[in-house]
């Protein structure tokens, strides 16, 4: 239950820095009068005490609200007038979005998108596949259409699905159209937090340079103790995990192609049927996998940097405000601001007995976070599953099929589930583990390209290599479908080892 603690509301102050609390853009503040030690005392004691000014400003919107139009609330610039009309007073908030809107909108939105809405859309792609192959299948069509209607359906849930968890989101739940609400809202955020039962921390390389990012997750350390209540989210995860989604698509089309097209009924030697797979396989990888390279990289250097800036965490040093950067006096009256940063600092001091105890417990708290989370598993293993779903789809496929000749083949249905859930999360991983170790940027941009070439040329290597162990497996046994589910276990095994050691 929120706990207004009776607190008055706040005096209209001069130091209103909104950066990451309403918008991208400033909204200019119209301040009546200078900042006063009174005035600037009377906040600071508001945001320390997590009170509410009043119970009508704790508030949540649904999460479509933010995933409308495709973000637009995220990457709109000064959003509408009415955006206010969108959330509504409550007693508790679900989660806690915070972000820097300092980040690139896209990645924000499409890691919005997949958190919210990720599950929801492969579900409904899986099951427009498994319903459409029986009218495919009597109308004679390939099932190649299959997986285009899960593509399409998937899409599209994952752009219309609506989640309804209530969130807090700045940009809807702080009055964009009205001063006072606008600055009454900003110091009430503490209490939101307090008041919150989890954090999605959408997380980019500006973030822990921006005073109110820094504020929102120091208020989350002082009222939560849950280590799994902060949930963080590089925003990055959006595009790859979107990318990676696109390129495993395009190889089960690609693979569907290349067994119909090219291997047809003829009778081929394992090893030289491994070769043709792995052919057509570098194509599409060769040609995805170095953009994703690329783009993988630069998150790596950016976790680098965030990791190095955690460690050493300095809140006087690393975390800057708007207030500061014009030089605290408010661009539209001219008159002098209240610095935000010597504000929050006594808060600060309030919550944790100093700024250096706060700074302790960053580098502890926070940078463990980031060395457990984000550098061990480059992309956690659910993330990489839910990316390399359309290999579940051909599975689907091809079991059908043999369905349709009056066989249910166990053995094939193992070794199919076996390529989605263990084959391809170790060679993906494995990948990405290999980017880590050249993650570093390179003098010239031509042996930047020299290098992502190489990443997608070693993971097409390691595809081929597994379809020589398979081919192996089935010479020995002497069957393809034990052979195939031979090599599938041997995998499933190295999978558990990756991942639960």
């Amino acid at each position: 239950m929120a706990q207004t603690g009776g607190a008055p509301a706040p005096e209209r102050i001069g130091g209103a820095d909104f950066d990451g609390l309403g918008g991208e853009e400033k909204v200019p503040i119209i301040v009546t009068k200078a900042p006063t030690k009174r005035s600037t005392a009377k906040l600071v004691q508001h945001v320390s005490n997590f009170a509410l000014t009043r119970a009508e400003m704790l508030r949540v919107t649904p999460a479509h609200r933010v995933l409308w139009g495709v973000g637009s609330a995220v990457r709109g610039g000064a959003y509408s007038q009415d955006a206010y009309i969108y959330s509504t007073p409550a007693t508790h908030i679900s989660q806690f979005w915070t972000h820097s809107w300092h980040g690139g909108p896209y990645c924000k939105i499409a890691v919005l998108h997949l958190v919210c809405s990720g599950l929801a859309a492969l579900a409904c792609g899986t099951l427009a596949v498994a319903v459409s192959l029986v009218p495919l299948d009597r109308m004679g069509a390939s099932t190649l259409w299959s997986l285009l209607v899960g593509l399409l359906v998937s899409s599209l849930a994952l752009l219309t699905w609506r989640p309804s968890v209530k969130v807090f989101f700045d940009k809807l739940c702080i009055a964009q159209h009205d001063a006072k609400l606008q600055v009454e809202g900003v110091v009430n955020v503490g209490a939101c937090v307090k008041n919150s039962e989890s954090m999605l921390l959408c997380w980019d390389s500006t973030f822990f340079g921006r005073l109110w990012c820094v504020v929102e997750v120091a208020a989350f350390l002082k009222t939560h103790h849950d280590p799994a209540a902060l949930r963080i989210r590089p925003t990055t995860w959006g595009p790859t995990s979107i990318v990676l989604f696109l390129t495993f698509w395009a190889w089960t089309g690609m693979s569907q192609i290349t067994g119909s097209v090219i291997i047809g009924d003829i009778e081929w030697e394992p090893f030289s049927l491994a070769l043709v797979f792995s052919a057509a396989n570098a194509v599409n990888h060769m040609l995805s996998m170095s953009f994703i390279a690329h783009f993988w990289r630069s998150h790596l250097r950016d976790l680098d940097m965030a990791c190095t800036q955690l460690s050493d965490f300095s809140f006087k040093r690393d975390v800057s405000c708007h207030c500061c950067a014009i030089g605290h006096i408010h661009p539209v009256t001219g008159r002098p601001m209240a610095c935000d940063h010597e504000t929050i600092r006594e808060c600060l001091c309030i919550w944790f007995g100093s700024v250096e105890e706060f700074d302790v417990i960053m580098r502890d708290r926070m940078a463990g976070v980031f060395q457990k989370s984000f550098c061990r598993h480059p992309l956690p293993y659910h993330w990489i599953v839910g990316a390399t779903t359309p290999t579940l789809w051909v599975a689907m496929c091809n079991v059908f099929q043999s369905m349709a000749v009056g066989t249910f083949p166990f053995l094939l249905l193992f070794a199919n589930l076996a390529y989605w859930l263990a084959v391809f999360p170790v060679l993906l991983h494995l990948e990405l583990k290999l980017a880590h170790l050249l993650r570093r940027r390179r003098r010239f941009f031509w042996q930047e390209i020299v290098v992502n070439i190489a990443l997608a040329f070693a993971g097409s290597i390691g595809f081929a290599i597994y379809l020589i162990i398979e081919a192996a497996g089935i010479v020995m046994l002497g069957d393809p479908m034990k052979g195939a589910a031979a090599t599938s276990l041997l995998w499933a095994v190295v999978a558990v080892y990756v991942w639960c050691t």
